[in-house]
């Protein structure tokens, strides 16, 4: 578990990438946020990939002024994206890209929202509303 320093610089130039991406709306919510990240997880294959995704996803959370959650909700948010990170990257290891991207589509869409549920519960329509952002946003990504 060791950094040097050529890590450190791309930690720090995908999370400024994903920032700038997350600035660009491609139409409605959708925009490319999540390419910096999946990009480092094919790039490092480790844990690096999740420490990306947490950070990313509080600093544009934080940019937003915490539009949609709590901070505690977006916490919590960046730590199942960080947990999922951790979990695609045992299975690029393990199996191949393929099941590490079907792992990402659903845990992306299925339990990053439950996660958030346990602190904000929302409605069936609202979380119907969630899953299609978030699940065309995923593909796209992807």
């Amino acid at each position: 578990m060791s950094f040097n320093m050529r890590d450190l610089l791309v930690i720090g130039v995908l999370i400024a990438f994903s920032f700038i991406f997350s600035t660009i709306k491609i139409t409605g919510n959708l925009t490319l946020e999540l390419v910096p990240i999946f990009l480092a997880l094919f790039v490092f294959k480790d844990f690096k990939a999740a420490i990306i995704g947490f950070i990313s996803h509080l600093l544009i959370a934080s940019m937003s002024g915490f539009e949609t959650y709590t901070l505690i909700g977006h916490i919590i948010m960046a730590s199942s994206i960080a947990l999922m990170l951790v979990l695609a990257s045992l299975l690029i290891k393990k199996f191949n890209n393929i099941t590490a991207f079907g792992f990402i589509f659903m845990f992306n869409v299925l339990v990053v929202p439950l996660s958030v549920y346990l602190v904000i519960p929302f409605s069936l329509d609202q979380y119907s509303s969630i899953f299609n952002n978030l699940a065309l946003s995923t593909l796209f990504n992807l």
